[in-house]
C-alpha cells in the first residue's frame, strides 16, 4: 500500500484478506501474504470492506469516502456493481442475497446484488457512522463447522446502526418495527451484536459502552472504565466477553454477566483505533496510531 491502511477484511473461506487504503486502493492478498489482485476504482479513501458469505469465489463489498460502493469479482478480476449515497458511505455489509450500507447521508441502504436499491431507511438525523446486523457472525464462521452447529443462523433481519446524533437505530426486517435506543452523551462509533443474537454493544464518544437487548431495545448496563473515546468493540463466540478498544491507548476486557472490567489488555503506546476476535475466540487483534497490531490469546 501507499496510503495509510484503513480496512481489513478475512473472506469466509479463510483463503483471502482484503486491505483498503486511504487512496482508495484495496488489495486482495492470499492466505499466505502474496498479492493476488488490486482495484483501483475508488477516488477517495476506503472505508469497510465486507466478503459475500460464500467458500467458493466470494465477491467483495467496499464502501468509500467518495460516496459509492462497489461489488468486486476477485475471480475475474472486476468490479460487478456501484452503488451511490448522497455522502461518504462509512460501511458495508455483504450478506447472501443483498448488501447492506450506511452513510453520512443518514441513511441505509439495502440493495439487490446487481446494485438494485431495495430500500431506504432514515433512522438518524445525522450521520450514520456504523451499521450491524444479526448475521455478521454467523457470516464470518460458515468454514467453522464446530461452531455452525453450536449457532443457528437467524430467521429474521435485523439492522443496528448508530449516528452522530448519539442515538442508535434498531430495526427488525420482520415486522418493519424501527426503535431508537437513546442514552449515550456523545457520538455513537460502533455497535455490534453479539453472535447469539441476544445482545446489541455500543462504543462512543462519551467513553462509556453501553448493552442493549436486542427484542425490546431495553437498556442493560453500561461498561465504564475508559477515559477516552471508546472506537471499536468485539464479542468473543460464546458472547460472554466483549472487548473494547479505546482512545486512551488501552482496549479492555469486558465480562457481560457482570458488567464489569475483567481485564485490561496492555501494550499500545497510542490510540488504539481496531479490534477483532477470532471465530474461534482463542486470540484476538487490536491495532492502533502506534502502528502496531497486537495479539492476545484466551
Amino acid at each position: 500500500h501507499q496510503g495509510w491502511v484503513l480496512a481489513l477484511s478475512w473472506s469466509a473461506c479463510g483463503k483471502f484478506l482484503a486491505s483498503g487504503d486511504s487512496q482508495g486502493v484495496i488489495i486482495i492478498w492470499s492466505k499466505d501474504g502474496e498479492k493476488r489482485c488490486t482495484f483501483a476504482g475508488h477516488k477517495k479513501y476506503i472505508c469497510s470492506l465486507s466478503w459475500q458469505p460464500t467458500l467458493e469465489n466470494p465477491a467483495l463489498a467496499s464502501s468509500s469516502k467518495d460516496g459509492t460502493c462497489r461489488i468486486w469479482s476477485v475471480a475475474r478480476e472486476t468490479q460487478e456493481a456501484c452503488m451511490s449515497h448522497m455522502d461518504s458511505v462509512s460501511s458495508v455489509k455483504f450478506m447472501q442475497d443483498k448488501v447492506i450500507t450506511s452513510s453520512h447521508d443518514k441513511t441505509v441502504k439495502i440493495w439487490s446484488l446487481n446494485g438494485q436499491l431495495l430500500r431506504t431507511l432514515k433512522l438518524h438525523s445525522h450521520w450514520v457512522n456504523s451499521m450491524s446486523t444479526n448475521m455478521d457472525f454467523h457470516d464470518r464462521i460458515m468454514n467453522v463447522e464446530e461452531l455452525s452447529k453450536k449457532i443457528s443462523r437467524p430467521s429474521t433481519l435485523q439492522i443496528a446502526s448508530c449516528s452522530d446524533d448519539n442515538t442508535i437505530g434498531l430495526f427488525k426486517e420482520s415486522t418493519d418495527d424501527n426503535l431508537r435506543l437513546v442514552g449515550h452523551q456523545g457520538v455513537v462509533n460502533q455497535v455490534m451484536f453479539s453472535p447469539n443474537g441476544k445482545y446489541l454493544a455500543s462504543a462512543s464518544f462519551d467513553k462509556a459502552v453501553k448493552i442493549w437487548d436486542t427484542e425490546t431495545g431495553k437498556f442493560l448496563g453500561n461498561l465504564r472504565g475508559h477515559v477516552g473515546q471508546v472506537l471499536q468493540l468485539a464479542w468473543s463466540a460464546d458472547s460472554k466477553h466483549l472487548i473494547s478498544a479505546s482512545k486512551d491507548a488501552t482496549a479492555k476486557l469486558w465480562s457481560i454477566a457482570s458488567m464489569k472490567l475483567r481485564s485490561d489488555l496492555p501494550g499500545h503506546l497510542d490510540e488504539v483505533y481496531c479490534v477483532d476476535w477470532s471465530p474461534l475466540g482463542d486470540y484476538a487483534a487490536t491495532g492502533g496510531k502506534d502502528q502496531k497490531v497486537l495479539m492476545y490469546s484466551f
